[in-house]
């Protein structure tokens, strides 16, 4: 689970809401997909109009205008209920004038006791709290061709960030032919925008005031496809922030957190015993991360402002738990007790690559650390992804370091690489034994060493025993091997079948499959994709009564970022499989025309690794 500093669902019903800023889901990206998709056309926003009344210490009152249009019947269940969202601690939230409009302009008011309260669903969710509470408008008589219309109060008693206001907003799922943005500030406060889809409109302003007015104009859009990069990369959306720049964001981090990566005599002594013996400061820091993701665990207390200002090192290695800023924080404060500076960086964990030109929160959603020095970033959050390397969802993004202000880039691909090792023998009786040994090298080792914690020697329906090597240990290559036996229908059988895969192991043909799925058949917007390879290298013995009349012929494919290379090959009664898969994109997200060219290598891919071999008796 990624942290949930600034989340990516900066607006879910009410765009300005602070614990919209603080939360996300890990249904964030489709939802952020389906605001962005083409408009569904059973029902209409007729009318979405917010107003934000912004104060000099960056709180705000937002005042928003909703009408939406029943188109037909699976609208009323969707929309007959309408829920908002907000944080108890910080916010108020109101919903008022709430009506069932009728065809003939009649309206059916929603009474008071149908305006319900209750703690967000989230709430269940033992690893995240927080004052998140919603409140329900419940429409009566919701037929096809009404309308549903409110107004919505909502008031800040403080701001996320004191003195700042920012703002991301994104069209609806819904064809929204008036949606009004309307910013009302002090005269001496700036604001700045990054509009894609949205049109600013100019308008008055009272003395002393400043009004900035935004409109989206609603045209064709095209349709998200699944895994593609974050809509807030491509899609139609608008930033808008009293920040000044990314410096500015990164020193009000700063300001949060003054202190609380300070080096105590408990910090200074869990520092020592780590690295004893370390050799270097690489080894150290190294060690240090390894220690906070494998004993602090994931838990975000979201109170307050909890979302925004990270707890003391002291008060995290005495918990044992903490959000991502926790863990950055008392690695930070760990890594200065072995003398090694470093900052935290905010980054966005999910599949947004460029970060507005505005300095906005809503796109920066975890912190990771950097360490100048060893030019090393390292997500101390990320349980099965050891340190000197990153999970693919940190790579090639923007990062704000927030001891300077500047901004960095996370490298763009790593080493990860799988080789699969097998000997598949059939004996005369029938009986097959299959010894595969798998190695995980690079980023791949640790998340293959930690994907069962509680793993050791097992069997499996009697049929397969897995070691599973050194579980706790470390370093950059990881192996186990698993020996699986059983029988073939009939040891009088006339031919032996083998799928390839059955063979050789499902690493590339399980890529293949579950990728695929996902995967669109064309695109027209980039999509996150990873460096990587997979080999597979298969000993196939059968009885020497039976002989592969033919050998599957050799494979050679290769694109610009893509290779996949196969060969078969007789020695003696064995058969020997070698497949290779090599991914080796410069960035971590590849372009539309490289996606049509992974489609087409993957096709003849898919096409090996189904290959049939038929042994015959002779």
């Amino acid at each position: 689970m990624s942290d949930l500093l600034f989340s990516e669902i900066a607006m879910r019903s009410t765009p300005f809401s602070l614990l919209s800023l603080l939360l996300a889901t890990a249904g964030s990206a489709l939802f952020f997909a389906a605001q962005a998709a083409v408009p569904d056309p059973s029902a209409t926003i007729e009318k979405d109009q917010r107003t934000y009344l912004i104060n000099p210490n960056g709180t705000a009152a937002m005042t928003r205008d909703l009408a939406i249009r029943i188109n037909s019947a699976p609208a009323i269940a969707k929309f007959a209920n309408q829920a908002f969202d907000y944080n108890a601690t910080l916010e108020t939230l109101d919903i008022v004038g709430a009506y069932t409009e009728k065809p003939d302009g009649r309206r059916v008011p929603v009474p008071p006791d149908r305006i319900r309260e209750q703690q967000a669903q989230g709430s269940r969710d033992t690893t995240l709290f927080a004052d998140e509470r919603i409140k329900v408008a419940i429409f009566p008589q919701v037929e096809v061709g009404d309308r549903l219309v409110m107004q919505i109060r909502q008031n800040q008693i403080a701001a996320l960030i004191p003195g700042q206001f920012q703002d991301i907003v994104m069209p609806p799922e819904q064809a929204a032919p008036q949606q009004r943005l309307i910013y009302d500030l002090p005269a001496g406060m700036a604001l700045y925008a990054d509009a894609r889809g949205y049109v600013a409109r100019p308008v008055d302003a009272a003395p002393g005031r400043k009004r900035y007015q935004y409109e989206y104009a609603e045209h064709d859009r095209a349709e998200h496809e699944r895994g593609a990069v974050s809509p807030l990369d491509v899609a139609d959306r608008l930033v808008v922030s009293t920040m000044a720049d990314y410096a500015a964001l990164a020193a009000a981090y700063e300001r949060g957190a003054q202190g609380k990566a300070a080096v105590s005599p408990a910090i200074r002594a869990l520092e020592q015993s780590i690295t004893q013996g370390a050799d270097g400061p690489r080894a150290k820091a190294l060690l240090l991360a390894d220690w906070v993701r494998k004993h602090i665990r994931y838990v975000a207390v979201y109170i307050g402002h909890g979302g925004v200002v990270p707890h003391s090192a002291d008060e995290v290695l005495e918990q044992r738990y903490g959000d991502c800023k926790d863990h950055a924080t008392l690695l930070e404060a760990l890594l200065a007790s072995a003398g090694i500076d470093s900052t935290p960086a905010l980054i966005s964990s999910g599949s947004a690559f460029t970060l507005p030109s505005v300095a906005a929160v809503g796109v920066l959603n975890h912190v990771i650390t950097y360490v100048p020095s060893l030019d090393l970033f390292v997500d101390a959050t990320a349980e099965k992804v050891a340190a000197g390397f990153l999970p693919q969802a940190d790579l090639d993004k923007q990062v704000v370091l927030t001891k300077t202000g500047a901004l960095a880039r996370t490298p763009a691909r790593q080493k990860t690489k799988v080789l699969v090792e097998s000997r598949f023998v059939i004996d005369a009786h029938g009986d097959y034994k299959i010894v595969r040994t798998t190695t995980a090298q690079g980023a791949a080792a640790e998340h293959y060493r930690r994907r069962d914690p509680d793993a050791g020697p097992h069997r499996s329906e009697e049929t397969t025993v897995v070691e599973p090597g050194m579980i706790d240990g470390g370093g950059d290559e990881y192996v186990y091997k698993e020996t699986i036996r059983g029988k073939s229908p009939s040891p009088d059988q006339k031919h032996i079948d083998l799928w390839a895969e059955q063979a050789a192991g499902p690493a590339i043909s399980w890529l293949v499959t579950t990728r695929d799925m996902v995967a669109e058949k064309s695109r027209i917007h980039p999509y996150p994709c990873a460096a990587e390879e997979i080999e597979q290298r298969t000993h196939i013995r059968v009885p020497a009564r039976f002989r592969l009349a033919k050998l599957p012929p050799p494979v050679a494919l290769k694109t610009a970022q893509f290779d996949y290379n196969a060969e078969y090959l007789r020695e003696g009664q064995a058969i020997l499989v070698h497949q290779r898969y090599h991914a080796h994109p410069t960035r971590a997200f590849c372009t539309p025309d490289e996606a049509k060219a992974r489609q087409a290598l993957w096709g003849e891919m898919m096409m090996d690794t189904v290959q049939l071999m038929r042994f015959a008796k002779q």
